[in-house]
């Protein structure tokens, strides 16, 4: 589907095309975005100069003020698609490819800038013919109707489309395809348009996609908000219960927000990767446009939660989200950083818990925190570009985040070194005064200590096997032996009460 849905104002003239003669066989003239693409070029590449440029979004705003396509055109001078990378839908690839062995004519027709159309056409190497927006006309409806028409007359072409902004197109041309899925488009299709089943999509339901995108399983980690309510025995007070599962709901809600964001900033780079590609905004599951419509709900959900805390709990929602954020848009680039930012974030939701309810929080949990998690995001990072890299040869996404292959040794040093040392602060704290005023048996939870240590090594072998998830946390949730040893430390807490 391409960006825009209103009909066009004012007359199409095919001189501001500059097009050739209409040739004797009917043509076949292709649609790109959500078409031949499962992706709208324009709102990526919107996104995509926000992510570059924020202090210079406003020029957006100017430059669509003089007309959608002087706004597309402007837009493609300083933002370009890396076309290689693109969704493409299989199954238009392969309508093309049967029409082309006949003899047609392949012609891209698109609103989308000329100049990002002409890249995709060069890189696929399919089209004889290009037609997009230019800077005086946006080939989009009626305008592109017009055009068509203009070039190889009433039902001179065969036209494939994908929304209720192609029916003009429709009207107009012998024979037309119609990309399958949208009820609601396809009452409305003419007798002469025929269905393209939309077989790239992937069986998940529409549930199962949203629950991906949302990264529901994701959540877990935002357990670490009733850890001070858990650490203190205060379980039994109700209003502090209130308190952490309302908190731990807004994180989660929030941290939605935020992973719907990151998606759409690294479109790219997840369509390089081995298996984030088949995430649904890379792979063009989910619209990108619909992926903001629930960013913004989901942010709107966390705040409207959030005052079931106390107000002291505003303060830290908000440092996660400028975190997160800024994490996202550039921290996530710079080495060492990186890691310490992620780590941060995980002990931020211990933060957020205190101060949801008032609990103050041991710096022996902190301190534990701190190393155990920045060990977790150690090894996050060591399994997505030390091995990928090694493995694939192609360093250009360690790069881009400012590694190279040699360091996977180094952050395997870091990880590991901070992991055990957590182990060491568990120690410490089992022998601290404060153990016994909370525990009746302080001794038995010398049992915490070798089952972390074992889990700790344990993630970093099957991380040098390559046999780890790119996240530990997702792979602990999944994992029978991980589970099985925190349910043995669980029972070593509750026997140590």
């Amino acid at each position: 589907m391409d960006s825009e849905k209103e009909a066009p104002q004012g007359d199409a003239s095919t001189n501001d095309l500059k097009l050739p003669p209409a040739p004797s066989i009917p043509p076949l003239c292709i649609d790109l975005d959500d078409t031949l693409i499962r992706t709208d070029l324009l709102v990526e590449q919107i996104i995509a100069y926000t992510r570059d440029h924020p202090a210079q979004t406003v020029r957006l705003f100017l430059w669509f003020r003089a007309g959608k396509a002087a706004g597309k055109t402007e837009l493609a001078r300083h933002s370009v698609p890396t076309v290689e990378l693109l969704p493409y839908r299989a199954s238009i690839l392969d309508l093309i490819i049967q029409h082309r062995k006949s003899g047609t004519r392949i012609i891209l027709a698109t609103a989308s800038p000329f100049a990002w159309a002409q890249q995709v056409a060069d890189h696929l190497g399919l089209f004889d013919e290009v037609i997009a927006t230019t800077e005086k006309i946006n080939l989009k409806g009626a305008h592109k109707q017009t055009i068509l028409v203009e070039r190889f007359g009433v039902k001179g072409y065969d036209y494939v489309g994908d929304s209720a902004a192609d029916l003009p197109v429709w009207e107009s041309c012998r024979a037309g395809y119609a990309i399958a899925g949208q009820p609601s488009l396809t009452s409305r299709l003419p007798s002469h348009v025929a269905l393209v089943p939309n077989s790239d999509r992937s069986r998940a339901s529409l549930i199962q996609r949203w629950l991906r995108a949302l990264r529901v399983h994701q959540w877990s980690k935002n357990l670490l908000v009733l850890t001070p309510l858990i650490m203190a025995h205060r379980w039994s007070d109700i209003t502090a219960v209130v308190q952490s599962i309302g908190a731990a709901v807004s994180f989660s809600l929030a941290a939605s927000s935020v992973y719907i964001i990151n998606d759409l900033f690294d479109l790219n780079s997840d369509r390089a990767h081995r298996s984030k590609c088949h995430r649904p905004f890379a792979s063009g599951e989910i619209a990108i446009a619909s992926g903001l419509q629930a960013a913004l709900l989901c942010l709107l959900g966390s705040l409207a939660i959030a005052p079931i805390a106390l107000f002291t709990f505003f303060p830290i929602l908000f440092l996660y989200l400028v975190t997160t954020t800024l994490y996202s848009v550039s921290l996530k680039r710079i080495p060492i950083v990186d890691i310490f930012t992620l780590a941060s974030l995980y002990t931020l939701r211990i933060f957020a818990g205190a101060a949801a309810t008032g609990i103050s929080v041991s710096p022996w949990l902190l301190a534990f925190s701190l190393f155990f998690f920045l060990g977790l995001a150690s090894v996050k990072r060591f399994v997505e570009f030390g091995f990928t890299s090694v493995s694939s040869n192609s360093p250009s996404e360690t790069s881009r985040r400012g590694y190279t292959p040699a360091d996977a040794s180094w952050i395997a040093q870091l990880g590991m070194g901070t992991g055990i040392v957590s182990v060491l602060v568990l120690a410490l704290y089992i022998q601290a005064p404060d153990v016994t005023r909370l525990y009746r048996s302080p001794a038995t939870l010398w049992f915490l200590t070798p089952l972390v240590l074992f889990w700790t090594v344990r993630v970093w072998f099957l991380a040098h096997r390559q046999q780890l998830h790119d996240d530990p946390v997702v792979f602990a949730l999944r994992d029978c032996t991980s589970l099985f040893i925190g349910a043995i430390a669980a029972a070593v807490l509750l026997c140590a009460m």
